[in-house]
């Protein structure tokens, strides 16, 4: 049940009705019987309709949503071993909006599936002119369980990957969301489908949240990703550097692959590397970067180690 709470008496039969369907709403995404109307909720959800009718414009449109790439480094020679594409939307009134202000709205909606739709053409559309240059690197992007749970989303994707003439193994898949993955028998059959079409698939911020390594073993994985909450503090605390060392061995006798996330300075990335830790991501050696300036510093950092 949704009451309007008490109203003003210039309010009109409408508005009152407005309100009591909008605490409907809210008790019903919160599980409970009975919620009163709240004036600084309503007021969220109506700057999150807001926002999410901009990022549907935005999409229809093509304007104000681009990609950066952030690079991932071997520890072993130094040399880049792929990228990660992360979606940025340039607002034309509010300027910059993060990610984790419109995706988790996002998410819950219809929208998210054309969101996904647009990340991925832009991305292939972006390694496929990397390829013509010469560059063949491997990038990975960031999807929800929802999207790749869709029976049809593995074929959709590799279709796309073989219309642009490019090798499954290019693309990679980064999810996050375990406990979703693990309740949904859909999403782990959607994995296990993309990791076998060539697909590398990645687990992001591991030790964050919700992070068993008994889980592991049930989900397709072929590379960890260390959250950067456990990897920032290897350098100064001796117990963190424990930690990240038992995991770093057990993850690699289970043959994944461990890629250490917000690496920032030189002694956590020694560390790392002294740890047996395969790949690092971070500040560190790099920024988000467009396109073009990810490409010439792909260039600098390749000729440099020559």
């Amino acid at each position: 049940m949704g009451d309007s709470g008490l109203c003003d008496k210039s309010l009109t039969s409408n508005e009152i009705l407005r309100r009591a369907v909008s605490a409907l709403h809210e008790g019903i995404s919160q599980g409970r019987r009975f919620t009163v109307y709240d004036d600084a909720l309503d007021s969220r959800k109506k700057t999150d309709f807001s926002l999410l009718t901009e990022v549907r414009q935005a999409l229809q449109e093509n304007q104000g949503l681009y990609l950066v790439y952030q690079p991932k480094i071997s520890l072993v020679t130094g040399r880049v071993t792929g990228a990660e594409a992360l979606l940025r939307w340039q607002h034309p009134k509010n300027g910059e909006v993060l990610p984790g202000v419109f995706i988790p709205l996002v998410e819950k909606t219809s929208l998210m599936r054309e969101l996904t739709a647009w990340v991925i053409d832009h991305t292939i559309v972006q390694l496929s002119a990397w390829q013509s240059r010469g560059l063949s690197l491997p990038v990975s992007i960031n999807l929800a369980a929802s999207d790749f749970s869709r029976p049809d989303f593995c074929d959709e994707l590799e279709q796309k990957m073989l219309d642009a003439r490019l090798d499954p193994a290019l693309l990679g898949v980064e999810c996050l969301e375990t406990e979703k993955m693990l309740e949904s028998p859909a999403a782990l059959i959607g994995l296990d489908m993309l990791k076998q079409r060539g697909f590398k698939i990645s687990l992001d911020d591991f030790g964050s949240g919700y992070s068993n390594i008994n889980y592991l073993r049930q989900i397709p994985m072929d590379i960890i990703k260390l959250d950067r909450s456990i990897v920032s503090k290897v350098a100064d605390d001796n117990a963190s550097r424990i930690i990240v060392r038992n995991v770093i061995t057990l993850l690699k006798q289970l043959d994944y692959i461990v890629l250490a996330e917000g690496v920032e300075d030189a002694r956590t990335v020694d560390i790392l590397r002294r740890l047996g830790c395969d790949e690092v991501q971070g500040y560190f050696f790099a920024k988000p970067m467009t396109p073009d300036a990810f490409e010439t510093w792909y260039h600098g950092r390749d000729e440099a180690l020559k």
